[in-house]
């Protein structure tokens, strides 16, 4: 009997940093914790190079200065109340929008981290809907990319 090997993903540079900072992004949701207080934390054994450890901050205070924001995003177009969501999910599509909107790295390898982070901390099952918030929220975002794919797959035909 042949067993399936898992496909591995390759990793970008920041997927350590949005590791450590959703795990920091829990800690606030679960414990009450403040910003200066996961801040402050050492996260996982490995240290963040400098440049990763600044990324991770950003994602953190980018998030948490915009949580209701956010939330209320999310709300709408998951038609879901938040307490339907658990707080990994929650705190995995806090950072992927906040990320999105920002546009500094390509909408491509954000999405692909967060499923990757879905998968690690809430299974499978969860990336469906992980990743149709995402999709959405993309699409919101750059409806004329939507568009243009759409008319070159032939979505389009009158």
């Amino acid at each position: 009997m042949q067993t399936r090997r898992k496909r591995r993903h390759k990793k970008h540079p920041n997927s350590h940093a949005r590791e450590v900072a959703l795990q920091a992004l829990y800690q606030v949701d679960v414990a009450d914790s403040t910003e200066a207080d996961v801040l402050a934390m050492n996260w996982l054994n490995e240290p963040l190079e400098p440049i990763r450890l600044a990324y991770c901050e950003r994602l953190i205070r980018g998030v948490l200065a915009n949580r209701a924001e956010l939330d209320r995003w999310i709300i709408e177009h998951s038609r879901k109340d938040m307490t339907q969501i658990s707080t990994i999910i929650r705190n995995i599509l806090r950072m992927g929008i906040w990320e999105l909107r920002i546009g500094e790295i390509a909408s491509s390898i954000i999405i692909d981290d967060q499923l990757n982070l879905t998968r690690i901390y809430e299974g499978e099952e969860a990336v469906p809907f992980v990743n149709g918030i995402l999709d959405t929220h993309l699409n919101l975002l750059f409806p004329e990319k939507e568009a243009q794919e759409s008319a070159e797959s032939g979505d389009n035909l009158e």
